[in-house]
């Protein structure tokens, strides 16, 4: 038989290996695994959109920096995830989905403006742009092009990303932003105006696919009554092509 003395050493052997194992503290289980690379998988994708519901803060905390690390192939099915989440899940797959593609938005723009090879075309209403602007093949008038429309996305990014990933909530963006931008129609030289913003209200709301209300249309066609958007159609680099795209707006 042991001695008391082995017995103690022998138990204190053991307790030193079950305290080095792995732990689990019930009710914060791990949120789902998300592959690091490729295509995610929709199955844990959608759990981890359930676990947005979980009633441990825990849970609900892994799965969001789960859901924030995802890239654009996961799109789809957090779109399908919204349209079945109710409650409190769906309001905070909504946030999520808002602080996606944001960042999703910026590494577009960041990329474009990095990088000229990078191509335009894939970009939301690039083609109707070039449409209405009047564009040619010939290279320089395309990178004319091209530096005019980065213009117009920076200065109204949040306008681009509804129309890049969420289109259904353009027509709402729209009537505020051509509420705030009628503000600054009134000629003053010492408040700012953006002439990016008129001419992307514009090429947004002319798209037929967008629903404006009446009041919106009046609010982005008061660019007219201003003589610095103007000057803008008459004189400049640029003024063929703010011509054509405020003339599709008309």
């Amino acid at each position: 038989m042991f001695s008391l003395q082995c017995r103690n050493l022998l138990f204190c052997a053991l307790l030193c290996v079950a305290l080095s194992g792995p732990r689990r503290v019930y009710g914060q289980q791990s949120a789902a695994a998300v592959p690091a690379t490729g295509a995610p998988d929709s199955t844990a994708v959608l759990k981890l959109v359930a676990d947005l519901g979980a009633d441990s803060f825990v849970v609900r905390q892994k799965a969001t920096a789960a859901l924030l690390r995802l890239e654009e192939s996961a799109l789809t099915t957090l779109n399908q995830a919204r349209g079945a989440a109710t409650g409190e899940t769906q309001e905070r797959l909504q946030q999520v989905l808002q602080r996606l593609t944001q960042r999703w938005f910026q590494v577009r723009l960041q990329r474009l403006k990095s990088d000229e090879q990078v191509s335009v075309t894939d970009w939301p209403d690039w083609s109707r742009f070039v449409q209405l602007a009047g564009g040619t093949a010939v290279p320089q008038q395309q990178q004319l092009l091209r530096g005019l429309f980065l213009e117009l996305v920076e200065a109204e990014p949040e306008l681009f990303t509804a129309r890049a990933f969420d289109p259904t909530t353009l027509s709402g963006l729209l009537e505020v932003r051509a509420q705030l931008f009628s503000e600054s129609c009134d000629g003053r030289q010492d408040r700012s105006f953006s002439a990016g913003s008129g001419l992307t209200l514009m090429l947004l709301g002319s798209d037929s696919s967008v629903r404006l209300l009446r009041a919106t249309s009046a609010c982005i066609s008061r660019a007219f009554e201003d003589p610095r958007f103007s000057e803008l159609v008459t004189d400049g680099v640029h003024a063929a092509s703010v011509r054509g795209v405020a003339s599709g707006w008309l």
